[in-house]
């Protein structure tokens, strides 16, 4: 086999057929001259300097059960199912591991949605995102937080006040006046605590129809009833927006059955 040997920097080893390989090299050695290259016409293997080639991640958690979902390359974050009542930390060890970062996922993936302690259990799910890794071996967490605008929390201040059907239907003693005064309370209150979103509970006109929070007050605000009747019983719930706000869609009414006058 002829070929020209000088010696070079040596770079990444990568595969080429053979006439590849020898225009490649002979490019390279124009190039860089000087510096040298190894050049072998006839030969798979070409050492040229630049170029990258994947890297296989062996799976370090091979052991890890219940997994729902790979989450990470090297085998040790995953989606981890039958976890009520579980922690991380728990389904770490079960497989002889230690955990290094829980979350709790979106719906169904590898997105997080907010992050937990390793011990944490209390959440009703049936899985999490564990992130698990051999004894004595350090790891970083491999998830991050979702960013703005994606899965953010919205802070906001709401006000609930259940005034009861006794003051607002004038029963049992109470004068009419009391729902008049119970209702400016209401909007008084609200005010007071700044609050963006406030349910009224039994402040009604009728036994299933919320009295006017708007009336009461909260002047430029959008109510949403939720009335529910049952022959002559019923209940009533309202919700009241902030002027700010825009209801887009709304629903209510029983809260389980057309018999069952909980609004």
């Amino acid at each position: 086999m002829a070929a020209s040997i000088r010696r070079c920097v040596v770079g990444v080893v990568v595969l080429a057929s053979p006439q590849v390989a020898a225009s490649l090299a002979e490019e390279t050695c124009s190039a860089t001259s000087g510096a040298g290259c190894a050049v072998a016409r006839e030969n798979l293997l070409l050492q040229v300097p630049g170029v990258g080639v994947a890297k296989q991640t062996a799976n370090a958690c091979p052991n890890l059960r219940d997994v729902e979902r790979q989450c990470a390359s090297d085998g040790c974050t995953v989606l981890a199912d039958r976890m009520q009542g579980r922690s991380c930390a728990d389904y770490c060890a079960s497989s002889g591991y230690t955990c290094v970062a829980a979350w709790e996922e979106v719906e169904e993936d590898c997105n997080v949605k907010f992050p937990l302690t390793c011990e944490e259990s209390g959440i009703q799910t049936s899985d999490l995102l564990c992130q698990c890794t051999p004894p004595g071996v350090a790891a970083s967490p491999s998830l991050s937080p979702p960013g703005p605008g994606r899965g953010e929390g919205v802070q906001l201040s709401t006000f609930f006040w259940n005034v009861h059907w006794e003051c607002s239907m004038a029963a049992r003693g109470a004068s009419r006046s009391c729902k008049r005064h119970i209702g400016r309370r209401f909007a008084e209150l609200a005010r007071e605590s700044q609050a963006e979103i406030v349910a009224s509970v039994e402040l009604s006109d009728t036994a299933s129809q919320p009295a006017s929070l708007v009336d009461f007050g909260l002047a430029g605000w959008t109510q949403i009833n939720g009335p529910c009747a049952s022959g002559d019983g019923g209940d009533a719930a309202a919700l009241a927006f902030a002027p700010d706000w825009v209801v887009q869609s709304s629903g209510g009414g029983c809260l389980r059955h057309d018999w069952d006058t909980r609004a």
